[in-house]
């Protein structure tokens, strides 16, 4: 199994100045904080051969939960539903049910 490493930067651009907004003034709490570690989490990267960049479009539902709208790989479109959908965030209210665009890439560890 090839070790898949998502990039420092993972690149993430959450087009709100509201998914910024710490909870509780916690900058860890933010929305890209969150975002950030539940993805460089996830093993679904392994499945990824060499670079990859990719286009996640979310949701937060009321719950507080991520809602993955679509993607641009359909290759991996259900791998990714399946790995971040319902993960539960602390986050404001003033983000839930706004749609964010939250590019990914994964680079290959040398």
């Amino acid at each position: 199994m090839k070790a898949i490493l998502l990039s420092a930067c993972l690149m993430i651009s959450i087009l709100s100045i509201n998914a910024n907004t710490p909870v509780n003034g916690d900058p860890n709490e933010s929305l890209s904080s969150q975002m950030s570690e539940i993805i460089s989490k996830s093993a679904i990267w392994n499945d990824f051969e060499g670079d990859t960049n990719l286009l996640v479009s979310f949701t937060i539902n009321s719950d507080g939960e991520v809602v993955i709208l679509s993607t641009d790989s359909p290759k991996m479109d259900l791998a990714i539903k399946n790995s971040l959908n319902y993960k539960k965030l602390k986050v404001s209210k003033k983000v839930y049910n706004k749609i964010f665009h939250l590019p990914i890439t994964v680079q290959k560890q040398v």
